[in-house]
C-alpha cells in the first residue's frame, strides 16, 4: 500500500518496513516464545543474526539503486511464494515436533536469517 499510494520511496522501503515492523514482531515473538517451547540456543543465536543483519543490512540496503532493491524484494518474495506452493502441494514437508537446530542446520539457518535481517 505504501509504494501504490506513494507515501515512500522505493528506496527506503525496506527501512521502513522494519520499522514498521517492530512492535507487531515484537508481540508475535512474545506470544510465541510464551506458548510455543523454543531450544535456548536456537532462540537466541536467531535473535542475534536476524538483529545484526538488520542493523548491518540497513546500511547495504540504503546505498543500493531503486531497481537493485525492487528486484531483490521480487526475487525474495518468488521464493518465498515457491516455498509455500511448494509446501502446499506436499512437495516438501513442514511442521514436525522438534524445539531446536543443532550444528549444521543451525549454522545454515543463521546465515540466512542474517542475510535476510529478520
Amino acid at each position: 500500500m505504501l509504494k501504490f499510494t506513494k507515501q515512500t520511496e522505493d528506496r527506503v522501503l525496506p527501512g521502513t518496513l522494519n520499522v514498521a515492523n517492530t512492535l507487531p514482531v515484537l508481540v508475535q515473538a512474545i506470544i510465541f516464545i510464551t506458548v510455543i517451547k523454543v531450544d535456548p540456543l536456537t532462540l537466541v543465536t536467531m535473535l542475534i543474526a536476524a538483529a545484526a543483519g538488520a542493523i548491518l543490512g540497513a546500511g547495504v540496503v540504503s546505498k543500493l539503486s531503486e531497481n537493485k532493491i525492487r528486484l531483490t524484494m521480487g526475487v525474495a518474495l518468488l521464493v518465498t511464494a515457491g516455498f509455500m506452493f511448494a509446501g502446499k502441494m506436499g512437495w516438501i514437508q513442514g511442521g514436525g515436533t522438534d524445539i531446536g537446530l543443532s550444528y549444521g542446520k543451525l549454522a545454515i539457518a543463521v546465515t540466512v536469517n542474517f542475510i535476510l535481517g529478520h
